[in-house]
């Protein structure tokens, strides 16, 4: 059991950092509108007011739901991993709306994230926590 939820953690930080680095900030088309919109509306002052008055954002939560749906297969043999694949996608949905709405929330709880909106958006693809940045060479602290 703890092997499958350490697999999932690692598994999902790695697929938040890749999805966030790759399709977001390289491929253009239908991923666009995360660099353009996204990071234009937070580049100030982290909020992004596409995130007040809504409970989740409407393609963050499709990407969620997506991303858990094809990982469903996985329940039936690591459930565990499916788990916590599913209650990091869900944290990551929760924070990721946090910090987008308190610019303080972001600055104190997830340093990384506010340097990747508002001082280098070629650092911290992470979410959740920087540790795949730090592996991968893209961390970049707030200091």
């Amino acid at each position: 059991m703890l092997y499958q939820i350490i697999f999932g953690i690692f598994y999902a930080s790695i697929l938040e950092w890749w999805i966030h680095k790759t399709p977001l900030h390289t491929w253009g088309g239908v991923f666009r509108s995360h660099v353009v919109d996204h990071h234009r509306l937070s580049a100030k002052d982290m909020t992004d007011s596409d995130y007040k008055g809504v409970l989740f954002g409407k393609n963050e939560m499709i990407l969620v739901v997506v991303a858990i749906a094809i990982h469903t297969p996985v329940l039936f043999f690591f459930p565990y991993v499916f788990g916590t694949f599913a209650v990091y996608s869900c944290l990551y949905l929760i924070l990721h709306r946090l910090s987008h709405i308190s610019a303080d929330f972001a600055k104190r709880w997830m340093p990384w994230h506010y340097v990747h909106h508002c001082a280098n958006a070629k650092k911290n693809f992470g979410i959740i926590h920087p540790l795949v940045d730090i592996v991968a060479g893209t961390y970049k602290s707030l200091n």
